[in-house]
């Protein structure tokens, strides 16, 4: 087995193989190298990785993609890329800065956080 997959299954109990019988010696060594190489420069078709999160979640009850290795980011960006009607870049926040531009303190993080907050609840009266 490669390394890559050897250290991503640390600590499970057991994990599914192919066994390879006939590969020894240099072959063995190439084929391990192979399967790093294509592990590192791999990348998944969101489209494809989207539709198949939500076919498992729906036929796998306790399907967690966390427990095979994804992040819950990952797999929303994924599922979002089905959406045909979303935009492909996220539109830029505007926001209103605690202090003016130039003034001690004032940075585009301080813009940043006046975007994300929410906003006051105002009272009905």
């Amino acid at each position: 087995m490669a390394h890559g997959p050897c250290r991503a299954a640390l600590g499970l109990e057991t994990l599914p193989a192919i066994r390879i019988d006939d590969v020894s010696g240099p072959k063995a060594r190439e084929l391990s190298l192979a399967l790093n190489r294509f592990l590192e420069l791999g990348h998944f078709d969101q489209q494809r990785l989207g539709r198949l999160m939500l076919e498992l979640e729906a036929a796998i009850p306790d399907f967690s993609p966390i427990e095979i290795g994804f992040e819950a980011t990952e797999i929303d960006l994924a599922i979002a890329s089905l959406d045909e009607d979303a935009p492909e870049i996220m539109p830029a926040i505007v926001g209103v800065p605690v202090t003016p531009p130039g003034a001690s303190g004032s940075s585009g993080a301080t813009t940043l956080a006046m975007a994300m907050r929410p906003a006051p609840r105002r009272s009905r009266g």
